[in-house]
């Protein structure tokens, strides 16, 4: 049975059984995941899915089921189960599902060519990147594996109100991570990359390049003098900071008081060389898709402009929550989960200094390429991190750094960025170019 008229049959099941209100969510497709170390296949899995999750109100009770078996006896008794579960549920005034659903503007992201593409060739293209990683520089003396990930699903999503959405998607990923060992020092390097299209990853000898120099750039890294001095980070060790902002522009938290810029909207957040973009409509976007996860548009957001604080991001529960509208949000992970506020893609917009030029005008610092630990805390607005990275004098990278951490307010942070460079690049839902902070603290010796 095709997936809208299912999606039909079972709203009038549910509504049969005295739902005042119901959406059906399905997503069916295939998925493989290689993973090989030490150019061995270490694993293998290729699998179906099919799946549909049932969000059901009884007026202002709300109860979620989730089904992988579709035959007709068990439609029917999760069905009647589905309103039961929600006669049964509290109630909350905010429950029930969105009532505008926006015009479409974004297009479905899918790679046609997926299933031509032959298992041999995915686990030749893995082979060759972890070798040739492991071929970047003698000092790398092992793998900690590659890995590749493809998914094609169908999503359907139908409600009550008459909304009726369907769309197909791919996601292709590829991961290598290799060790390098320099006078007892062992330090990781690594590389990942999603696209929406298997031609568009990064070719192999990118990828093993990119993960060999991080390791051999940062292997035998030692703490510098505590102080404050300016940070440059790179694009991958920039997404940390910036994806952290995610939860801090969700407007349910906002509301609730659980982020540092409640009541900041209207207001200067970072410097002007600072936007802030979610964007569900970008162009083979990994988070891209033409209506989120409870049927309302995807469309474009300026979160931060030029540093002032210009939009949150809702759901339609939240939306309601803050009495604000959904801004096609809704994200949701499967057919088994219930939608929550997420970003698409989400993203700082570069500028115009090569990553170089950061680096260059400085007479010292610190380069950042790989935070670990806590982060971002977005209801305390602060930021702490370990980092590896390599330190700055007279504008040239001279030694790698390790066992320093670097923190501050993040208000402060965001305020101080100085430059922003050119080389945004989209690896994932989260993404940023390089960036120079002109002051933080780097607690060391």
């Amino acid at each position: 049975m095709k997936p809208k008229k299912m999606a039909a049959r079972m709203l009038d099941r549910l509504v049969g059984h005295g739902a005042t209100e119901a959406e059906v969510f399905l997503g069916q497709g295939s998925r493989l995941r290689i993973e090989v170390r030490q150019q061995k296949l270490e694993y293998l899995k290729q699998e179906s899915f099919q799946g549909m999750g049932l969000r059901v109100y009884a007026g202002q009770r709300m109860a979620f089921v989730d089904i992988a078996d579709f035959s007709e006896e068990t439609l029917e008794l999760m069905a009647k189960k589905a309103v039961e579960l929600a006669r049964m549920a509290g109630s909350d005034p905010a429950h029930g599902l969105p009532e505008k659903e926006g015009k479409v503007t974004g297009q479905e992201v899918v790679d046609q060519n997926i299933s031509s593409i032959s298992l041999e060739e995915k686990l030749a293209r893995l082979m060759k990147t972890e070798r040739l990683a492991m071929e970047h520089d003698p000092i790398i003396t092992l793998s900690n594996g590659a890995s590749y990930s493809d998914v094609f699903r169908e999503v359907t999503i139908a409600n009550t109100h008459g909304l009726s959405h369907s769309y197909k998607e791919t996601r292709f990923s590829i991961s290598v991570s290799v060790v390098a060992t320099k006078n007892g020092h062992k330090k990781d390097g690594w590389d990942n990359c999603s696209r929406r299209s298997y031609r568009s990853l990064r070719k192999a000898h990118q990828m093993a390049r990119r993960a060999g120099e991080m390791g051999v750039s940062l292997v035998g890294g030692e703490p510098v003098p505590s102080g404050e001095v300016p940070v440059v980070f790179d694009a991958r060790a920039g997404r940390g900071l910036i994806g952290g902002l995610v939860r801090a522009v969700n407007g349910k938290e906002v509301h609730l008081g659980n982020s540092f810029l409640t009541g900041k909207l209207g207001h200067p957040i970072a410097s002007e060389l600072v936007t802030i973009v979610d964007d569900g409509t970008l162009g083979q976007g990994v988070g891209s898709a033409p209506v989120d996860g409870e049927g309302v548009a995807t469309r474009r957001k300026v979160v931060v402009e030029k540093g002032v604080l210009k939009a949150f991001l809702y759901d339609t529960y939240g939306a309601r929550k803050a009495g604000a509208v959904s801004t096609g949000n809704g994200m949701r992970g499967s057919y088994g989960s219930l939608p929550g506020i997420g970003a698409t893609n989400f993203y700082m917009v570069e500028g115009d200094r090569s990553a170089k030029k950061l680096i260059k005008d400085l007479g010292q610092g610190l380069y950042v390429q790989e935070t670990i630990g806590f982060g971002v805390n977005t209801t305390a607005g602060s930021y702490s991190a370990g980092v590896f990275g390599s330190w700055i004098e007279d504008g040239k990278l001279t030694k790698p750094v390790a066992q320093v951490t670097i923190a501050g307010d993040l208000l402060d942070i965001l305020t101080s960025i100085d430059a922003v460079g050119d080389d945004l690049e989209f690896d994932g839902r989260i993404a940023c170019p390089s960036f120079r902070v002109a002051k933080m603290t780097v607690a060391g010796t």
